[in-house]
This record gives structure tokens, C-alpha cells and sequence, in this order.
């Protein structure tokens, strides 16, 4: 007999997204503004500031400015470096922070409840991180003390210097502290709802703008398989990495491209393991690389779980196969 390779149709599980009661989003970045010795006082033309200045003003514009968001609140957290005491790095922090939102709420005339903020005294997670990136030769001895929780703070920024050596710390200075002095800022924003046709046409420049049930409405427009249906799985799994439905559904589009199923697992891994239509995916995959015990344990899971239809017909193309002839 001449015999073809039993072509598998399996049901693939899809999960439609809720809607999203507001969208919220938010913009983040990070300025580093310079001051003079000891001041708190912005001076806009002072060295660096008039670019740092436009790169906070350029991100609430492009919020305010736009007739699909409305600005909902801003929030800006000021960092000292380690550098001198740790009492007047407080001061330095707390007021640099209070002069940026100043000058803020003064430039926009914003009220003073949309602005909040806070303060670090000294940014030591970010001198942490720059030395465990170095290639300094004496790296883990000045991590441990960073590490030391007995140690005074101002007493372990000098056994720092100290231990690190004249050259080195000048290094540090040089090339760490003037970036643990800086003012990150989130500029939080809601997003009007919009109907399919704006939909098609944000996801190709502002997706970030779009919610997960929004980008899945452009699937269901579309023809399975079709080049805007992928598209739109894969867009949806990207602004919404760790959302486990953005990541099922995903899974399923891989799926039913065919071929590789590595990006499949990858995205199923991140789903909900519980959720009847992951089994079910799950036991799809399981399917189609022939590992038939396996395929059925994820369809009677599946079933149990609620999805009755998909995984009997599933179970039903795995009987097919488990008994079609192969020689």
C-alpha cells in the first residue's frame, strides 16, 4: 500500500481578552540635571540642563499634546551619589528633588496634587551595579563591604575610597557618581478607547497606546493564518510580555503557523498552566511531536477543566493517529 502521512486537524484554544476598564500607561525616564556644589537651585542654561530640562518637557508634551491621552500624574524620585556625608547628601537629594518638581508645576502652571515625589539620599544599588559591571582589580573586596550592614554609611563610602586606592577612586568619581545623581521621572497617562478602524491603523506606530482585548479584536478581523492575524499575536505578546492570556494566544498562533514549535513553548510556558486552554494547547504540541501519551493526559485536563468541545475533538484526532497504519 501506498500510504500518505495522516494529515492532523487539531482544535487550537484561543482566550478572549477582557476589556480593560481605564488603560493606564506611563512613560519613563531618567535626567541628570547638574547643579552647582552644594546648591538646590535649577539654573536652566547651566551646563547640561537645557537639554535635560527639554528631554523631561519633550515627554509630558508628547502626552499632553495628544488628543488620544490624558495626562493623570507625574512622579519624580531624586538620587544623591555617595560622595561626602550622608547627612547633607539627604539635604542635597531632598531639596534637588523639590526644585525639579518646582520647576515643573511652575513651567505647565500643573496644580501641585499632580506632582508627587520622593527621594534617595545616596544611590548605592546603582554604585553597586556599576561595580559588579567593572573589571576593577579589587571588585569583591569592595563589594563586601558595600554588603556590610554593620558599617556606618559614611564610614564604608571612606573604607571604599580607601581600599580602592587613589587612581581607582578617582575612576569612581570620574565615571560613577555624576550618574547616581540623577531624577528619574514616570509620566502617568490614560488612553481613550478605540473603535477597529483606529485600532488597524495605531498598531502599526503606537501600539504601547492599545489594550491586549483591542489588538485581539484585529485578529478576529482577520483570516486565521493570515499575515495581520500573526502579526497581531505577536504584537499583543510583545507590549504585554508576562500578560499569561497575551502569551496563550500567542502560543496558538505559533501553533497553527506550523513548523518550529519552540516559540510555542516559550509563550505557553508563560500562560496560566491551570487554564483548560493552555492543556489543551499543550496537549496539541504534544500531538503533533507524537508523544501520544502526553497529548492525552493535556486533553483529559483539558476536558475537566471546561473545554469540553475543543479536547474531545482533540482526542479524536489522536485516536485517528494512534491507529492509522505506518507501514
Amino acid at each position: 500500500l501506498n500510504i500518505s502521512p495522516l494529515q492532523i486537524q487539531p482544535s487550537i484554544s484561543y482566550i478572549t481578552p477582557q476589556a480593560e476598564a481605564v488603560k493606564h500607561r506611563a512613560i519613563e525616564g531618567s535626567a541628570f540635571l547638574d547643579f552647582p556644589v552644594n546648591k538646590t537651585i535649577i539654573y536652566p542654561e547651566y551646563r547640561r540642563n537645557t537639554a535635560e530640562l527639554a528631554k523631561i518637557r519633550a515627554t509630558i508634551d508628547s502626552v499632553r499634546n495628544d488628543d488620544k491621552t490624558t495626562l493623570s500624574s507625574i512622579r519624580i524620585h531624586g538620587y544623591a551619589s555617595p560622595e561626602g556625608s550622608y547627612a547633607n547628601n539627604t539635604r542635597l537629594a531632598k531639596g534637588r528633588t523639590q526644585a525639579l518638581v518646582d520647576y515643573v508645576t511652575s513651567y505647565y502652571k500643573f496644580d501641585t496634587k499632580l506632582i508627587t515625589s520622593e527621594y534617595t539620599s545616596e544611590d548605592w544599588d546603582g554604585f553597586r551595579k556599576f561595580i559588579v559591571a567593572s573589571s576593577l582589580e579589587k571588585k569583591d573586596d569592595i563589594l563586601k563591604l558595600m554588603d556590610d550592614s554593620t558599617l556606618d554609611i559614611d564610614k564604608k563610602e571612606r573604607q571604599i575610597a580607601q581600599l580602592a586606592g587613589p587612581q581607582t577612586y578617582k575612576y569612581i568619581l570620574e565615571e560613577c557618581y555624576p550618574a547616581l545623581r540623577h531624577s528619574d521621572y514616570t509620566v502617568n497617562y490614560t488612553v481613550r478607547g478605540f473603535n477597529l478602524e483606529e485600532t488597524k491603523e495605531i498598531i502599526k506606530t503606537r501600539p504601547q497606546l492599545l489594550s491586549l482585548q483591542e489588538i485581539y479584536r484585529i485578529a478576529e478581523s482577520c483570516q486565521p493564518g493570515s499575515e495581520e492575524f500573526n502579526h497581531s499575536f505577536q504584537v499583543a505578546a510583545t507590549m504585554f510580555p508576562d500578560d499569561p492570556i497575551a502569551n496563550l494566544n500567542a502560543g496558538a498562533m505559533e501553533i497553527q503557523k506550523g513548523g518550529d514549535l519552540t516559540a510555542a513553548k516559550k509563550h505557553l510556558a508563560k500562560a496560566d498552566q491551570k487554564a483548560a486552554e493552555t492543556q489543551n494547547n499543550l496537549g496539541v504540541i504534544a500531538l503533533l511531536e507524537g508523544n501520544y501519551d502526553a497529548a492525552e493526559k493535556y486533553f483529559n485536563a483539558a476536558k475537566a477543566a471546561g473545554l469540553a468541545t475543543q479536547a474531545d475533538a482533540n482526542l479524536k484526532e489522536l485516536k485517528r493517529k494512534k491507529n492509522y497504519p505506518t507501514k
